[in-house]
């Protein structure tokens, strides 16, 4: 995982951390999918991630994110 968190101003990263935060939720475990959800979201760039996902998912979640 640390690879992926390194590429800070990727696409992939914004994708891996939004599956990563998908397969938390799915288990249960709601505060790690939330801290995957807002490390999608930091992530700069928008051409081809899943950051609308990840603020979707953060709402359903009942938490909004802010920058």
């Amino acid at each position: 995982m640390k690879i992926i968190l390194d590429a800070v101003e990727t696409s992939y990263r914004a994708n891996c951390a939004y599956f990563f935060g998908r397969l938390c939720e799915l288990r249960g475990k709601t505060e790690d999918a939330k801290w995957w959800y807002r490390t999608s979201m930091q992530t700069q760039e928008w051409n081809g991630s899943c950051r609308p996902q990840a603020a979707a998912a953060l709402r359903r979640m009942g938490e909004e994110f802010y920058k």
